[in-house]
This record gives structure tokens, C-alpha cells and sequence, in this order.
């Protein structure tokens, strides 16, 4: 399309169509650069670059600089490189913050000095005096075309869908140019504020609830996800990505914030799980970089990576049988923190395919119970527990009542031999190993049930009952 010069509009097939005639080279955007829009930077252009000396590597370079902390990086090739690419990004900042200045000074202008009035003509003989009128500017800016078309959106408040969409859309046609070449500096992860205050304006113009993609839907594909896409971002910083996205919250359509999770997050997050190896030390937490995207990417989680993610941690655990490291304790480390990530059905799933449970029954099994107070052989015990609130808690109890409970009371019943611990001991004892559960499980009434028949079996012994 030829960048917005002399423009004309005219109707065909009951449709108003927009089209443009000037000068303009096209920039490669799918829109021409206006042809007096901002000149591309360059070194040779430049008379203050030319000016800085050049380093020659071949020696050591002569002292010609006073030393000081601020000339003393130009000594380095690699230091005056860096200072060259700060100059320029601060550079590029001002650009965008005074074109944004701009379109801001002339939209709040316009709102000030051209109080709304009834319209005198219909809205497509008010575009053809707008058109006349813009192209009449020998240097049209970006303020210049919204603050017009938000003049005219409110002229036509009731206006009809269809005549709001060509108007959004024709002057979506016409700032897109203005626009693109700025955006084009723009390190939206590095600072992601920076067009937050014009996002509003052109909203307002270019924005139009309907079935089809609006033109501020399209100018958002068109300029801000480029500029994301462009952006160095890896998995291991999450925290610039969610800062932009979260910045950008309410500017951005809901497709472009998919786009940008789909497009950019997803294959970025995907590459490091397929590098991941759960028993490495070095990479092994992974779950901290997918963690922060649960809240705005869970169900894309859930559906392209967690598959992934379960297949490896299936491959990863330790032989609950291995000699050579307590399995017990090694796979509840590495399989825990993932439990805040899981879907609860995704969680139990993984949990029966590493038969948890299972072995978790035998390691009960194992414990020895005898009544020894005032302290218990536990240590097996305790490793056991530590898995509570990772596993459902009616697995738990049921484990627990069919491995542990019995043998429990069983052991209580010794407090009748004469020999026998004494009834302080035996509360003592008795605490002991419920201090061992967790919260949720002395909850559960099976649980209180079985605690209270062992109290009280030690108040029977203490009075000479039988137990």
C-alpha cells in the first residue's frame, strides 16, 4: 500500500474504501514510509561517531585521554562498543518519547479546544473534508491523524457498525505508516511503559466491538508483537516477559497476548524441557522458571508441556528398590514441587504411574512399633509422613489403617505386664507419635478414632481395667 499522501476516498459496492496516492518507499512492514519520516541512523551520517577515534589492536593505543572514570572505556574496543550501543538506545528512548509527547499534546489539545458539536454533514463528507485537510500538512505526524479521527468519532457516536469500521479502519490505514518505523526501535521488554500512554488514544480511535479483527487489533499484530518477537528473551528470566504482558494487560487484545504466549513463551519454555534432566543438579529445578506462567498460561501448560514434563519425571525417578540412595526421600524431592504445577487429576496420575502408594504401604510395613518410651523407633515413620501432603489424604489414611493403626494398638496392650512403662510414659509416648502426623490428617475422624482408643487404653491400664 502507498504510504498516506494526498489521499481520496471513494464508495464502491456500498463499501468506503480508503485509498492513497505519494511518494514513499516501501520499508518491507506492508506499509510505505511517509516520505518525510525520520531518516534511518546511520555511522557515516554521523559527525559526532566520526569524531571518536578508532582502536587499533595491532598495539597498545597512546594516552590521549585524560584519565578519568569517563573517558577511560573509550581505551577498550569493546567498552567503546558498549558505550556506543547505551548512547543509541538512549537515543532511540527520546525518539519514541517525544513522538508519543506529540500524539499525546495534540489528542488532549483536541479534546480542550474542539468542544463536541452536532455534525453539519454526513460522516463520509466529514472524512473527505479530513482527508483535504490532512493532506493539506506539509509534515503530517501520527498526533495529527488520531487527533482528526478522534474528532470524528466524536461527531458519529451512534453511527452504525459498519460506518465505525471504516472509519477505525481508515485511519488505521493512515497512522499505521507514521507508526511503524518508531515501533521498530522500540525494546518493549526493556521498557515496556514506553507506549503505554498512546495505547489509550488509538484505542479509542481504532478499536470496534464485532466479529471481524478490529484495526487496533491489527496494528498490535502489526507493530507491538514484531517488537516482541524481536526481543532477546530466555526461559531462565521470566520476569521481563511477565513484566510487559503485565504492563500491557489491558492494551493488548486477547489473540495478540496468545500470539505472544503461543509464538514466543511456549517454544521457549518447550526447548528448556526437552534439555531437562531431572536428576541433574544443574538444571534439575525447572519447575521455578513454568511456575510464574501458571496464572496467565496454565491450560497451554497443561496441554503442550506437562505431558512432557511427566514422561521425564516417570523416566527420573529412583528404583524405590536402589541400595544406593534412599528413594524415599531422593523422589519426594524431585517430584514435590511439581504438585503446585499439576492439575489435581494430572498429579494423581503421575502418582500412580511411579506407584507411589504402593511402595509408600511397604515402607509402613517396615516400621517397627514397640513400646519403648519415651521415644520410638520414628525415623522410617517420619520419612513416610513427609509424603502426606503430597499424596490424597484418604490414600493416607487408608495406608495408615491397614499398615500402621493395628500394630499400634497392639503394642499398647504390653502396658498390663508388670514391668510395663508407666502411665506418664505412655501418654508420652503416645504424643509422640502423633506429633509425627500431619494437620490434615489428624482431621480425619478415622484418625482422632484411632488416637483416642490408644489414650484411652492407657487410662484403663492406669485404673487396673482390662484393655
Amino acid at each position: 500500500m502507498a504510504s498516506a499522501g494526498a489521499g481520496e476516498w471513494s464508495r464502491s459496492n456500498g463499501e468506503a474504501e480508503w485509498e492513497t496516492s505519494g511518494g514513499g518507499d516501501d520499508d518491507g512492514s506492508g506499509y510505505d514510509s511517509d516520505s518525510d519520516g525520520d531518516s534511518t541512523y546511520s555511522l557515516d551520517s554521523n559527525p559526532e561517531v566520526e569524531n571518536i577515534p578508532h582502536a587499533d589492536t595491532s598495539r597498545e593505543p597512546e594516552n590521549t585521554w585524560a584519565d578519568d572514570d569517563v573517558t577511560r572505556p573509550y581505551r577498550q574496543p569493546w567498552l567503546w562498543v558498549r558505550e556506543w550501543q547505551r548512547h543509541e538506545a538512549e537515543a532511540s528512548r527520546k525518539q519514541i518519547q517525544a513522538f508519543c509527547a506529540e500524539i499525546l499534546a495534540k489528542t488532549g489539545e483536541q479534546q480542550k479546544n474542539d468542544p463536541v458539536r452536532a455534525p453539519q454533514q454526513d460522516l463520509a463528507t466529514e472524512v473527505a473534508v479530513m482527508t483535504v485537510r490532512l493532506a493539506s500538512m506539509k509534515k503530517r505526524t501520527a498526533g495529527d491523524v488520531i487527533r482528526e479521527f478522534t474528532r470524528l468519532k466524536s461527531l458519529f457516536p451512534e453511527e452504525s457498525y459498519k460506518a465505525k469500521f471504516f472509519l477505525a479502519g481508515t485511519a488505521g490505514r493512515i497512522v499505521a505508516p507514521l507508526l511503524h518505523p518508531v515501533f521498530q526501535t522500540w525494546k518493549p521488554l526493556r521498557d515496556p511503559a514506553l507506549w503505554l500512554d498512546v495505547a489509550g488514544p488509538l484505542k479509542n480511535v481504532l478499536e470496534v466491538d464485532g466479529p471481524r479483527l478490529s484495526p487496533y487489533a491489527r496494528l498490535i499484530d502489526d507493530t507491538v508483537v514484531p517488537a516482541v518477537q524481536a526481543s532477546e528473551w530466555k526461559y531462565t528470566d521470566p520476569d521481563q516477559m511477565l513484566r510487559f504482558l503485565t504492563a500491557w494487560k489491558d492494551a493488548l487484545p486477547q489473540p495478540a497476548v496468545r500470539g505472544i504466549l503461543e509464538k514466543i513463551v511456549m517454544p521457549e519454555l518447550a526447548d528448556a524441557v526437552a534439555s531437562w534432566d531431572p536428576r541433574c543438579a544443574w538444571n534439575a529445578n525447572l519447575h521455578i522458571f513454568l511456575q510464574p506462567w501458571v496464572p496467565l498460561a496454565g491450560p497451554l501448560l497443561e496441554s503442550r508441556l506437562y505431558d512432557a514434563v511427566r514422561q521425564k519425571l516417570e523416566k527420573g525417578v529412583w528404583d524405590w528398590d536402589d541400595t544406593t540412595v534412599d528413594a524415599l526421600v531422593a523422589n519426594r524431592r524431585m517430584l514435590s514441587p511439581w504438585k503446585a504445577l499439576f492439575t489435581p487429576e494430572s498429579w494423581e496420575l503421575l502418582l500412580g504411574r511411579i506407584k507411589v502408594a504402593p511402595n509408600l504401604r511397604l515402607r509402613l510395613r517396615r516400621v517397627e512399633i514397640t513400646l519403648t518410651p519415651p521415644k520410638q523407633k520414628d525415623d522410617a515413620f517420619l520419612q513416610v509422613m513427609k509424603w502426606a501432603p503430597f499424596v490424597p489424604p484418604q490414600g493416607v489414611v487408608w495406608l495408615l489403617e491397614a499398615e500402621f493403626f493395628g500394630r499400634w494398638l497392639g503394642a499398647l496392650r504390653g502396658l498390663r505386664a508388670a514391668s510395663g512403662p508407666s502411665t506418664g510414659e505412655a501418654v508420652a509416648w503416645c504424643k509422640g507419635w502423633k506429633r509425627l502426623f500431619t494437620v490434615e490428617l489428624l482431621a480425619d475422624e478415622l484418625v482422632k478414632a484411632r488416637f483416642q482408643a490408644g489414650f484411652d487404653m492407657v487410662s484403663r491400664a492406669a485404673a487396673g481395667l482390662e484393655i
